[in-house]
């Protein structure tokens, strides 16, 4: 990983270790900052059994890290004098699950664990060396240089990089090497826990577990032979013997899950007592199944932690509400920077013992029993989270792909797009036979994909006539059979919403209630026989509707749960997730200044506003809104403080931008897909002028670039069109997810988001060339948009505004992002790339978004078991 020096820091009078890095980095830029990014996230690892990276630097053309200066030995001097004793060797494992565990929970993984990157003082102190850098310090997209693994000496255990082999792709140790890796597939922390089970055996036997005469032998070692445990001394004690073997499952989908069960195996087996699990668990080892049965447990865990909880805000009244019986038990779970939103959740599992929550634009997964929560990786902008019947998965959409992932960790992994007709999505549930069911929305009906992977098929039809779509899908306790919310029109002209609950059993629809002229959301079935929704009218918040599953139908009328509340979701034991507080649709538009100061409010109202644009003289804003029931645009005037109604169509309008000369405004249709113009003032209906969504003009107003569906690809495009033209010209085509495309004010550069990474970035191509491209965002990107003089680059990041500065000089060239504006709370109910959530001053020193309204009493994320217990009399 390159040479070590041990140097002296004058200015904190500190030892510290210099590594300087290997040439090969130094002298290649992208790789060197990409290097630097991942140093970035190394650094953030504060642990007493890692060894820190304290900065990054350059003296000349040389780039060195200054790091944390581990004393002692290292394990792999220490085994050449021959194995560790039980009683010595165990702490030291215990020591290194703790500090991987650690990284794991901040998403990073070390790639690269071995006896040689551990150290032991003098003092019985273990420092774990080089987090992360097999990673941090890899070429990427960079040719083999063909040589040979034959010419390795497998003794030395040298790390292998693509520059080393003709596999391109392999990072790590050959005798510490997971079967995934050593095949060049990608890897995730279960890599670490296979190298960790081979560093445990080795300690105990001194003799490591995978070797050959070449790297070749020993990596066919790995994929091909097992460990020998019948060599570990006869003091191991059993469930030390059951954590090798787990660790060494060569199938990483039953390997161990999650480094932190090998930490309970380990305090165990040091303090000589079976770990608490279930009769009939393997010891150390939690019993996948039975989690039903525990959930009690885990609540009751929570509760035990009261006065921890009630620190962080958690309550054991009830809202106003008179005394109720003990068995129900309500607290609040505490959250950071909540973004409860109707596609994104929060929800609770089938299990009851965790909590899917939106937060930063991205969800985090609380464990109840504990008081922190862990990111999911790869989920910023997810929408329609679900979990697996057995509450070890997860799924969600973003962008047009359906992805899944383990609550144990790891990266999400791909299943299905979406089509055109349903990339909006309605829903999603995820059947114990291992489907997912998509309710389409766009006057879709409801489909089915393989959780494995394959195509959409529809089960379900819209009915003919008045339904419009599917929304709100949930299971029913069969784990087949679901409930959704049926959208509908009246041909009643004095009624213009009517919403049914139906049912979905045994391929068949049933409708169950039907409200009208109101909006039903999020339904979900409660034990013991309730259809738990969101009512918006008639006292909106929670409402409840008695329900027989035998009957199929509904044995009672609806009853209030808790006022001012939305969002439910319930356990297969009748847990009750909600939240109470402001609803969304509240919301203000506001301008700020570049640090997120309020120097203005521009309007307050009820409904979602999106995508705004400032006009070419800055004193008119157009933004999209929900009027009559439509989704319509409003321009609001600046100077005079007034707003009027700009559109009023019967379809889904949004994403207006103003026209060069400030006269006309380009938008879409997105239920349709046509792209249309209409001068401002107008009171004349719009000119479709090209099919797609998200437009925007050419700088001297000669045409428009837009994204379209392509079948082709099967994904989002960019293409552009003259108006002149009678067709369009397609600007970029992947089988990425090409979105938001936003043109430069020169016309020279087109700034637009991909998916064609583990996450949304944003990049910049030329325009119309459409060759090369510059990576604009480092850590996910989505909703970028030039300034007016396209000097800077803004997106979010998450919750936060990041600027990059542009240097335009003799070549096109991005400096480094900065964080302008951290959690800017701007609101949008689409996904990333379909719609703007913020929009630049006109002078680039401000910015207007739209955001929740700020009151005093924020969202409270509310958990109630039990909570059928005080509404007996509607049973």
């Amino acid at each position: 990983m390159g040479e070590v020096y041990r140097a002296e820091d004058s200015k904190l009078g500190r030892e510290v270790a210099i590594k300087v890095l290997p040439e090969a980095v130094a002298t290649d830029p992208e790789r060197l900052a990409r290097f630097q990014r991942e140093a970035q996230v190394l650094a953030s690892l504060n642990h007493p059994n890692i060894s820190a990276i304290y900065q990054v630097e350059q003296d000349g053309d040389t780039h060195f890290l200054v790091m944390e200066l581990a004393e002692g030995e290292d394990l792999s001097a220490r085994l050449e004098r021959g194995p560790i004793p039980v009683d010595e060797a165990l702490p030291i494992a215990l020591r290194i699950v703790e500090a991987l565990e650690a990284a794991h929970e901040k998403g990073v993984i070390h790639r690269d664990l071995k006896p040689a990157n551990v150290k032991v003082t003098a003092e019985g102190a273990v420092k774990v060396l080089d987090f992360g850098l097999a990673k941090a310090l890899a070429p990427e997209g960079h040719s083999p240089d063909g040589a040979s693994l034959s010419d390795i000496d497998p003794s030395l255990s040298p790390t292998l990089t693509a520059q080393m082999t003709g596999l391109g792709v392999i990072l790590g140790t050959a005798s510490y090497m997971s079967p995934e890796q050593a095949r060049g597939n990608p890897v995730d922390k279960r890599a670490d826990i296979w190298a960790f089970g081979c560093v445990l055996a080795e300690m105990l036997t001194g003799r490591r577990g995978f070797a050959g005469e070449t790297v070749s032998d020993t990596l066919a070692a790995v994929l091909t032979s097992e460990i020998d445990l019948g060599e570990l001394p006869a003091t191991v004690p059993t469930s030390v013997r059951a954590l090798i073997r787990r660790c060494q499952v060569k199938d990483h989908d039953n390997r161990l899950r999650d480094i932190g069960e090998a930490r309970l195996a380990l305090v165990a087996a040091i303090a000589d007592e079976k770990p608490g699990e279930e009769p009939g668990d393997e010891p150390g080892f939690a019993d996948p199944g039975g989690d039903h049965q525990r959930s009690k447990r885990s609540l009751g865990l929570l509760i035990a932690g009261a006065a921890v909880g009630l620190l962080l805000g958690a309550v054991v009244t009830w809202l106003g509400r008179p005394s109720t019986p003990a068995k129900v038990i309500k607290l609040q779970v505490p959250t950071d920077h909540l973004r409860a939103e109707r596609v994104r959740g929060p929800l609770i599992s089938p299990n009851g013992k965790m909590v899917l929550i939106p937060e930063g634009g991205a969800l985090s997964l609380r464990h109840l029993d504990k008081l922190s929560a862990r990111r999911i990786p790869d989920s910023y902008g997810a929408r329609f989270p679900t979990w697996s019947t057995d509450s070890q998965s997860v799924g969600f959409i973003v962008g047009s792909e359906i992805r899944k992932v383990s609550v144990q960790g790891g990266s999400p992994t791909p299943v299905a797009r979406l089509t055109a007709d349903v990339a909006g999505s309605g829903g999603m549930a995820w059947t114990a036979s291992d489907h997912f069911l998509v309710a389409g929305g766009d006057k879709t009906g409801l489909l089915e994909v393989s959780a494995q992977g394959g195509e959409l098929k529809e089960i379900l039809a819209l009915g003919e006539g008045q339904d419009v779509d599917f929304h709100e899908i949930s299971l029913l306790p069969n784990g087949r059979d679901a409930v959704f919310v049926v959208h509908r029109t009246s041909s009643d002209s004095e009624v213009r919403i009517v919403d049914s609950l139906a049912v979905f059993v045994d391929g068949e629809r049933k409708d169950v209630f039907r409200f009208e002229g109101e909006a039903i959301e999020s339904v979900v079935y409660s034990p013991p026989g309730y259809l738990v929704f969101h009512r918006s009218s008639t006292t909106p918040g929670i409402w409840a509707l008695p329900f027989s599953l035998s009957k199929l139908e509904a044995t009672g009328e609806p009853f209030l749960v808790a006022a001012a509340s939305w969002l439910p979701s319930t356990s297969a034991d009748g847990t009750l997730l909600f939240v109470h507080g402001l609803e969304l649709p509240h919301n203000e538009l506001v301008q700020v200044d570049r640090q997120g100061n309020l120097i203005k409010t521009i309007d307050q109202f009820q409904g979602i506003g999106e995508a705004p644009h400032l006009s070419p003289d800055g004193t008119k804003l157009a933004i999209g809104g929900v009027e009559d029931s439509n989704f319509d645009i409003r321009i609001h005037d600046l100077e005079r403080g007034s707003s009027s109604r700009f559109t009023f169509e019967t379809t889904f309008e949004n994403g207006a931008r103003w026209s060069p000369q400030g006269d006309e405004l380009l938008f879409a249709s997105a239920d349709v897909r046509q792209v249309k113009i209409k001068p401002v003032g107008s009171s004349g209906e719009a000119r479709v002028v090209g099919e797609g969504l998200i437009p925007d003009w050419m700088p001297d107003g000669s045409g428009f670039v837009f994204m379209e569906f392509s079948d082709e690809t099967d994904s989002w495009d960019i293409s552009y069109k003259f108006f002149e033209a009678d067709k369009a010209t397609r600007f970029l085509s992947t089988e990425a997810n090409e979105q938001g495309p936003r043109l430069s004010p020169n016309g020279k550069h087109l700034l637009y988001i991909s998916d064609e990474s583990e996450s949304l970035e944003v990049f910049v191509r030329p325009f119309p060339s459409g060759e090369g491209k510059w990576q604009v965002s480092t850590a996910g990107g989505a909703d970028p948009h030039w300034s007016r003089d396209g000097d800077e680059i803004f997106y979010l990041e998450g919750d936060d505004l990041m600027a990059v500065e542009v240097l335009d000089g003799d070549s096109f060239a991005l400096g480094s992002p900065q964080l302008l504006m951290a959690s800017t709370s701007a609101v949008s109910m689409f996904a990333a790339g379909e719609s703007g959530t913020f929009a630049p001053g006109i002078d680039g020193q401000s910015f207007f978004l739209v955001r929740p309204v700020v009151s005093g009493s924020p969202n409270q994320l509310m958990l109630i078991q039990n909570w059928h217990a005080e509404f007996g009399e509607h049973r």
